[in-house]
């Protein structure tokens, strides 16, 4: 008890004798820093579409292939993805961004399940469920996805001709 006692006294005092800390100085923008300037906005727009280009002909191709089959399409679809992910979006991205690696992933999660059913002794669909979500739930679910996705780049698109017409 006494060693306890000593122990914790020992650690008041000593903390009590660090040096201040420094306050953390916050970078601030100044007023005529753009945060999103066009430059930046036509250079997230152009590897968004590449990215999305690439992915989508993948897509496609995972479609016209029998799932046994789609290991080595799933892995190319998982590099877009991981590109995908390292794109720089302006701040006015953000959601645009987050949209577009959210539905990627929900997509390829959809063929893995399609690989993995077919891998299971060729369980169908409606045999696999079990509370597990199914590839055409992924599916439903990436579609929506989609949908926001190209809504949020239809919005940047429109910010960069606002922001074009005002310079």
């Amino acid at each position: 008890m006494k060693k306890t006692a000593f122990f914790i006294l020992m650690i008041l005092v000593l903390s009590g004798c660090a040096e201040k800390s420094p306050s953390i100085i916050s970078p601030t923008l100044s007023p005529t820093t753009d945060p999103c300037p066009v430059e930046q906005i036509e250079q997230f727009i152009a590897a968004a579409d590449d990215a999305m280009y690439r992915f989508t002909q993948l897509a496609q191709q995972a479609d016209a292939t029998p799932a046994e089959d789609l290991e080595s399409t799933i892995k190319e679809m998982q590099v877009i993805e991981a590109e995908a992910k390292e794109i720089d979006p302006p701040s006015c991205a953000l959601e645009a961004e987050s949209a577009l690696t959210s539905y990627m992933w929900t997509k390829i999660q959809g063929y893995f399940r399609l690989f993995v059913q077919e891998l299971e002794l060729g369980i169908t669909p409606e045999v696999y469920t079990n509370n597990k979500p199914t590839a055409d739930d992924e599916f439903t679910l990436a579609a929506s996805k989609l949908e926001y996705y190209e809504t949020k780049m239809e919005e940047l698109r429109n910010l960069l001709l606002e922001k074009s017409k005002s310079e």
